[in-house]
């Protein structure tokens, strides 16, 4: 009898060792014996609506008249240095006119823009139509690009796809 109670304490010994080795901290909650946090992971998907909390975006037009020799240009940058911008697509209308059309007559085209992984594109468009990009990627228009030449011209954001994406 003395025996079964020597076992049944061991026992509980053990088990209570064994339960208490298993509350410890593991290796990857802590570093150096300190606690680390879990970072988690935030998705946001980019529209129209929420593209200003992301983005900076600084714009100059001028001469954007008949025979102004003009131009326009973009500078667009990500505000967040520890987020990926993953397939980040500015989209803007480009409108063309000459004096006294209505402006359900007006002429225009769309074109994209890629930013970079940063969350960066710079792009400048002149009064002949072409569009340089220096930062970023040009991806295409959905129609010729026009010479603004003979008319008046302005672009408007159309739309903004993409993600950003960032742990904290």
């Amino acid at each position: 009898m003395k025996r079964n109670i020597a076992v049944f304490f061991v026992c509980v010994i053990a088990l209570t060792a064994f339960l208490l080795t298993g509350c410890q901290p593991s290796d990857k909650d802590s570093v150096g014996g300190e606690k680390v946090q879990q970072s988690t992971q935030t998705v946001v998907k980019l529209d129209e609506n929420n593209y200003w909390k992301y983005f900076t975006v600084i714009y100059e037009m001028n001469n954007l008249y008949p025979s102004g020799k003009g131009r326009f240009s973009y500078d667009i940058k990500g505000v967040l240095d520890y987020a990926l911008y993953d397939d980040v697509v500015f989209s803007f209308d480009v409108f063309y006119y000459t004096d006294g059309q209505k402006v359900e007559e007006y002429q225009s085209y769309t074109m994209e823009i890629g930013c970079n992984a940063a969350g960066c594109a710079e792009f400048e468009t002149n009064y002949l139509g072409i569009t340089n990009v220096t930062v970023g990627k040009w991806l295409g228009a959905n129609d010729k690009l026009a010479s603004f030449d003979n008319y008046h011209w302005k672009i408007q954001l159309n739309s903004v796809t993409g993600k950003v994406i960032y742990s904290l």
